[in-house]
């Protein structure tokens, strides 16, 4: 799929979830298989500028190339999208830039923190039902709700979904889904298994 054909998608995703303006642009990417940056808005502001809340702004990466070469089906794109609108459309960004930020800011200008912050998430990790720090937690908790709203509010497919996540790992659903990291060991925030199982009870209420 081109990435004019991906762009066309998008239009249709967000008028799907009741988006009034959008201005979200898919760019290529050889760094990640997608993702995105980008917010919603349904401030007074934007009528300010003449245009109709909500209102959604970002960018979508996606590695066509790596898509095409892995002959990911129409199906499993489309889901890959939905997820990546999601974000946008809850303003997931606001938390990963909140948690990002207080990390750098507690580890110092010249990281002289860094020990004490990692022992204070290795305490939170160990203290947390999940067994993972707030960040990660919120990472992954951000990745089951995009993953539940692009099946449930717009692709209505459960299937191609799960096709595509088990398509990303290559079939090794031990895999990390996504990561973390502590004492600079790279740690999941969940196994793709997790993911599909989570999204299977998700779209099962």
């Amino acid at each position: 799929m081109k990435i004019n054909e991906m762009q066309n998608i998008i239009y249709e995703i967000f008028a799907i979830l009741g988006v009034q303006t959008n201005f979200v642009f898919v760019r290529s990417t050889n760094k990640t298989v997608a993702g995105t940056i980008g917010l919603k808005s349904n401030s007074g502001l934007v009528e300010l500028f003449g245009f109709k809340p909500p209102a959604v702004a970002g960018i979508i990466q996606v590695n066509d190339r790596y898509l095409d070469k892995k002959k990911f089906t129409d199906s499993a794109i489309r889901f890959i999208l939905a997820h990546e609108c999601s974000h946008i459309y809850n303003n997931h960004i606001i938390s990963t830039i909140f948690w990002n930020l207080l990390e750098k800011y507690l580890k110092g200008e010249k990281n002289e923190n860094y020990l004490i912050i990692e022992f204070v998430k290795a305490v939170l990790a160990l203290k947390s039902k999940s067994g993972l720090p707030p960040n990660a937690e919120t990472l992954r908790d951000q990745e089951y709700e995009a993953d539940k709203i692009a099946v449930l509010s717009v692709t209505h497919d459960l299937e191609s979904a799960i096709s595509c996540l088990t398509k990303l790992v290559e079939g090794d659903l031990d895999q990390p889904s996504h990561i973390w990291e502590l004492f600079g060991k790279v740690k999941p925030a969940m196994t793709m298994r997790e993911r599909i199982e989570v999204l299977r009870r998700n779209t099962s209420k």
